[in-house]
């Protein structure tokens, strides 16, 4: 849980992340990926606390609208400004760090601001489904990559057309994905002490 300042413990992953991106720019070459990726994603961690906290569900719709603009505003602005140190232009998130930052943060302030609407929709209409995916996040993240690199690889095999190649891609990424939650996401509803639930 949050101690006694609310905002203070994001900061040290942030301050930490500020430090990483000031050595890049100033040494001219690129950190060790472990340090960006333990404060880039720290970052997010402890926001995740905050909403486990209920700090960020305290907070307005507007004001959550507000940050995703302006971190999505700002992160654009970054990522077509700001080139890397090789001096390719960034086309590309992950060529940008602070870009990768901000740019997640609009997504996660976005999803914030509308899911009170979403979750009541998804009540009223008693979509299942909804929650039960909502309760395998880690499942999705986890496999996200691996479901990716099958389609890709399938899709590169079978398809030669660039267009057709990306359809089956999609596709195939969703329903190796699928299959590997329904598979493994359990060991979320473990995690968390929930009665097991293999599909919604």
């Amino acid at each position: 849980r949050l101690g006694r300042f609310a905002g203070a413990e994001v900061a040290v992953p942030l301050a930490g992340f500020a430090a990483v991106v000031a050595w890049e720019q100033l040494a001219g070459s690129a950190p060790r990926e472990e340090l960006v990726n333990a404060t880039l994603f720290g970052a997010f961690f402890v926001l995740g606390i905050y909403y486990e906290d209920g700090w960020l569900g305290r907070l307005k719709a507007s004001t959550l609208t507000v940050m995703a603009v302006a971190c999505a505003a700002a992160g654009t602005l970054t990522a077509l400004v700001i080139e890397p140190i090789d001096g390719k232009p960034v086309n590309e998130l992950y060529s940008s760090h602070t870009a990768h930052l901000l740019i997640g943060g609009a997504w996660l302030f976005a999803a914030l601001a509308v899911a009170g609407p979403v979750r009541r929709w998804a009540e009223a209409r008693r979509l299942g489904y909804v929650g039960f995916l909502t309760q395998r996040t880690y499942t999705l993240f986890l496999w996200g990559p691996a479901a990716n690199a099958v389609a890709v690889t399938v899709a590169k095999r079978l398809m030669p057309d660039q267009a057709a190649a990306i359809a089956v891609l999609l596709g195939l990424a969703f329903v190796v994905l699928m299959v590997m939650t329904v598979a493994t996401g359990w060991g979320e509803d473990w995690a968390a002490r929930r009665p097991l639930r293999l599909v919604p």
